[in-house]
């Protein structure tokens, strides 16, 4: 009955909690961040996430009678998040037609890919996050009429900053980009 997130960026918080019980109280304690425990309950804390790396925060819950149970432990992996950002440019103006850029990352932790699109239009910014000491690939998945598409991946969220990556029209399909993560 203990929940909380086991992957956190760093510098968030997360909540945790238990589920209640008539007459038991709960202790909290945290390795690798901040506990900030929640007004007028004890089944419930947040945690600011401040040290990098793997996590912990336990409970233990001292039931109405006094028992003490075994203190239960959740790791927590706390990644530091970079910002990037894509500019996705169609010189008809109509989206990609199909097209899409998708960005995974490799590491010890299973981290969800990144699917961006220009869904219509001749231009869009988009930002996402990743994690950084992972490999991050990009790869490009063709669409009908990739010769109006043009895209450039920067190390920022304002689509200005040191360009990483750029394909002009038509882009090349497959995996274009692969490079360890480090936040600017």
């Amino acid at each position: 009955d203990f929940t909380g997130p086991s992957l956190v960026s760093l510098d968030d918080t997360g909540m945790f909690s238990v589920t209640p019980r008539p007459g038991s109280t709960f202790a909290w304690s945290v390795n690798g961040g901040d506990l900030m425990p929640m007004a007028d309950t004890d089944t419930k804390v947040n945690v600011l996430f401040n040290v990098g790396g793997t996590s912990t925060v336990s409970v233990t819950e001292t039931s109405a009678g006094g028992q003490v149970s075994e203190t239960q432990t959740m790791e927590v992996t706390v990644l530091q998040l970079c910002t990037f950002s894509i500019v996705m440019l169609d010189s008809y103006g109509d989206g990609w037609n199909g097209a899409s850029v998708v960005v995974t990352f490799q590491g010890a932790v299973a981290i969800p890919p990144v699917t961006l699109v220009l869904e219509s239009g001749s231009s869009a910014l988009s930002t996402f996050s990743a994690p950084a000491g992972f490999e991050m690939s990009v790869e490009f998945i063709s669409g009908s009429w990739d010769g109006e598409i043009d895209y450039a991946i920067y190390n920022n969220a304002t689509g200005d900053g040191d360009l990483i990556h750029y394909q002009l029209a038509p882009p090349t399909a497959g995996i274009v980009y692969t490079d360890t993560v480090v936040c600017p």
